[in-house]
């Protein structure tokens, strides 16, 4: 089955289909045996100075610590919390405060790199997903590869959210460094 890009003047915009990962087909009606559906139906399309731009990425400041909502979604944070919370450092209670958020930075710290493995289980789901997939292209009636491309498009909506919720946080943090208060006002 040949698939073409969406027709474009190509001479007035001069836009080129990027190069996708994973399986060809970017659709499937997810069906059993018989009535099994397959399509590209998303295309991603590009200029050259877009594909210049985006190839060029500026790290100039390290980056600072920001805590995540999903953090707060490991098995031991509240241990954690409870911990460093419960401990005295000072008599002075603004003091105390500020080391006991000191103390909980760094324990999180640890967190943060566990969290930061949820992109890599992102990436390893779709991987073994485009190998199910791929095998399905040989094998297209076979029923344990259905079941197993299922359980994967869980596991990867299941990490989705979770990557989509901390760059929702990342988003607001950015708006209220630039003075933007992500409010009516601000949309309007």
């Amino acid at each position: 089955m040949t698939v073409s890009p969406p027709s474009i003047r190509s001479s007035t915009v001069q836009l080129t289909p990027l190069r996708s990962k994973g399986w060809h087909y970017t659709w499937c009606n997810k069906q059993d045996t018989g009535s099994r559906v397959y399509n590209k139906i998303d295309w991603a399309l590009g200029d050259f100075l877009w594909l210049q731009q985006s190839g060029q990425q500026q790290n100039l400041h390290p980056k600072p610590f920001r805590f995540f909502p999903n953090v707060m979604e490991h098995p031991n944070f509240s241990n954690i919390l409870k911990q460093v919370w419960t401990t005295d450092e000072s008599d002075h209670p603004m003091e105390n405060a500020w080391c006991k958020l000191k103390k909980l930075k760094l324990q999180i710290k640890d967190i943060n790199r566990y969290m930061a493995s949820y992109q890599q289980k992102l990436g390893l789901a779709r991987e073994e997903l485009a190998i199910i997939q791929d095998q399905l292209q040989n094998q297209m009636l076979n029923q344990e590869l259905f079941n197993k491309e299922k359980k994967l498009v869980l596991e990867i909506a299941k990490w989705s959210n979770i990557t989509e919720q901390a760059l929702r946080h990342k988003a607001r943090a950015t708006w209220v460094e630039s003075g933007d208060g992500n409010s009516k006002y601000f949309h309007a």
